[in-house]
């Protein structure tokens, strides 16, 4: 099964879990088998969680429950991405 998983190490994902609006960004994530589910591991980068409390720690998500991902080339390219959407969704507000 592991040859047929995506190869994300080096990126940074944007992950929404099923049941949630709200995505989660991970850093250089890797796949582990844990109690006989598989798991995406990754960091939580600085910017990601409100005061960074979640700096620098690996968040697991538990592969079954992920609805949808977007691929980054590095953490530092998704704060740009969304601070650039940020800026244009303030310019489409009345």
């Amino acid at each position: 099964m592991r040859d047929k998983l995506p190869n994300f190490a080096g990126k940074a994902l944007s992950v929404v879990l099923i049941g949630e609006e709200d995505s989660r960004i991970v850093v250089d994530p890797r796949f582990e088998l844990q109690g006989g589910r598989l798991f995406l591991i990754g960091t939580s980068p600085p910017g990601a969680s409100r005061r960074d409390w979640m700096a620098g720690l690996d968040e697991a998500l538990a592969w079954d429950r992920v609805q949808e991902y977007v691929v980054f080339a590095s953490a530092e390219d998704y704060f740009t991405r969304l601070k650039t959407w940020s800026k244009r969704k303030k310019s489409w507000e009345p």
